[in-house]
Parts: C-alpha cells; sequence; structure tokens
C-alpha cells in the first residue's frame, strides 16, 4: 500500500493489507488493479501527479465494480489528498517518495 517512516524512525516500512485469497489474487479484474496501483506508485514517487491521479481513478473503476474490495477507496483518497498537497507544495528535490507520519 504504502512506503512510510512512522514518527521516531528513520527507515521506512512497507504497509501491506490482506484483501483476499488465491481466488481474488487470479481475478482479472484484481490482476489490472494491482497493475494500474503499482503504476500509480511509480508516477507518485517520480512526482508525475497528473499520471498518478489518472491511474488512481482507473483503480477506483475497477474496485466499484468489486464489491470485496470497496475499502481501497480511503486509500485511494489518502493518495488524492496528499498529491493535491503536494501540487501546492511540492515536495524537495531530494524526495525519496516515502511517506513520513508526523503523529502516531
Amino acid at each position: 500500500l504504502d512506503l512510510i517512516k512512522v514518527k521516531g524512525k528513520n527507515k521506512p516500512v512497507k504497509i501491506y493489507t490482506l484483501l483476499g485469497d488465491n481466488t481474488l489474487a487470479a481475478n482479472t479484474d484484481f490482476i489490472k488493479l494491482e497493475e494500474d496501483f503499482t503504476k500509480m506508485l511509480a508516477a507518485y514517487r517520480s512526482k508525475n501527479w497528473k499520471e498518478a491521479l489518472k491511474l488512481l481513478k482507473e483503480c477506483e473503476v475497477v474496485t466499484d465494480a468489486m464489491k470485496s474490495i470497496k475499502s481501497l477507496q480511503e486509500l485511494f483518497g489518502l493518495y488524492k489528498e496528499r498529491i493535491s498537497d503536494f501540487q501546492k507544495t511540492p515536495p524537495p528535490e531530494d524526495w525519496d517518495g516515502v511517506y513520513t507520519a508526523t503523529s502516531k
């Protein structure tokens, strides 16, 4: 889902979620979602906000059709909010794409 640095730590950690079993993993819509989300993360981390937003929209379309993973909509909203903030106040040139949590 994300790479974050938690308060008091310097090393980022990967954040995961469990969405389903092997049946879901083999679903063609889910495979497309996984591909689009991976591309979105790459665009986000390279500060390509326009492409990241486009890919988030594609991810939303897939999750709308798949009721079992609709909870990912909150994650997509979080990324949209971050992108909006970064468009107003860009991250530093040396930004590594890692979100730094400011509270626990």
